[in-house]
């Protein structure tokens, strides 16, 4: 979007802490951006990733402009304030944004991207280039805290107040990520930095429950509870083949077995795969075989 750019373009021109990259394309070719602000510069992927990140995703829906436009003023404050307490959490963090992640919809004013997919509802399958591209974000920055900007009316009981601040709800995120950003505020931040560092490490050793439905609020069924996790789940090279690119995008690892490939369990995308590859996955990307023992 041309005034999008010509913003960011002054913005980054006038500002060190400021670099603009493009990210993907939409399915009608406008580009995707991604803007990373810290201090005294950003600096490269990997190093951005083995510190503090921050990452905000605006307006996914194309038919709520509130999110962008926060984040477009956001980006322009955080250029280029001299407040000592924001400059000291510039050197110790780096805020990522992708200001407009469904650029065809917010051009439309429609929801869903321009084939009428609701991206929001794509961060598992990855079908559309835009949920792809967050994808990527997601894998090369591996940010502790992220912010995905909404904007909805007051409809009782779920959302009543101007300004509602909701955690991950779904069951298979680790318990400590849910119960810090439950209590997000300013002075939990450390603390939830803390949790997804931990969960990052320790969650593949666990043997927890697999949920494909229900939520933090909601009691999932009984058939939609996993109650033993396979050790993980045995793919055919046609269906790796396929699939492949997908996987690398949610940093899921995997290894060559006798004519096919095998995706443990054990690693840090573990609440993910099965969503991805079981049976019962409403968003699956394929049908893998379970394998019961490591």
């Amino acid at each position: 979007m041309p005034e999008e750019a010509a913003f960011l373009g002054k913005v980054a021109a006038g500002s060190r802490r400021v670099k603009i990259d493009q990210i993907g394309s939409t399915v009608q070719g406008r580009p995707i951006q991604l803007v990373q602000i810290a201090e005294p510069g950003p600096r490269p992927a990997p190093a951005t990733a083995a510190g503090s990140v921050v990452l905000f995703i605006c307006s996914q829906h194309g038919d709520e402009p509130a999110g962008r436009e926060g984040c477009l003023s956001r980006i322009r404050d955080l250029a280029f304030s001299r407040d000592a307490e924001i400059v000291r959490m510039l050197r110790a963090t780096t805020a990522v944004f992708v200001p407009t992640a469904n650029p065809d919809g917010r051009v439309a004013d429609t929801r869903g991207n321009a084939n009428g997919v609701d991206i929001n509802r794509d961060h598992i399958a990855l079908e559309t280039p835009e949920a792809r591209a967050t994808a990527k974000v997601f894998k090369d920055y591996k940010p502790d805290i992220v912010h995905d900007l909404h904007e909805d009316g007051t409809t009782p009981p779920y959302y009543e107040k101007d300004v509602t601040w909701l955690w991950p709800r779904n069951l298979n995120v680790a318990d400590r990520v849910h119960d810090e950003s439950e209590k997000l505020s300013c002075e939990r931040r450390v603390q939830i930095e803390l949790a997804t560092t931990f969960s990052r490490n320790l969650e593949p050793l666990k043997r927890k429950l697999v949920y494909f439905g229900g939520a933090d609020n909601q009691a999932p069924k009984p058939e939609e509870v996993l109650n033993q996790p396979p050790c993980g789940y045995r793919l055919t090279s046609a269906q790796f083949a396929q699939v492949q690119q997908k996987l690398e995008l949610h940093d899921v690892h995997s290894w060559s077995t006798g004519g096919g490939r095998f995706v443990p369990l054990a690693q840090q995308a573990r609440g993910l795969i099965p969503l991805l590859l079981d049976a019962k996955g409403q968003y699956k990307i394929t049908t893998a075989e379970r394998v019961s023992t490591c």
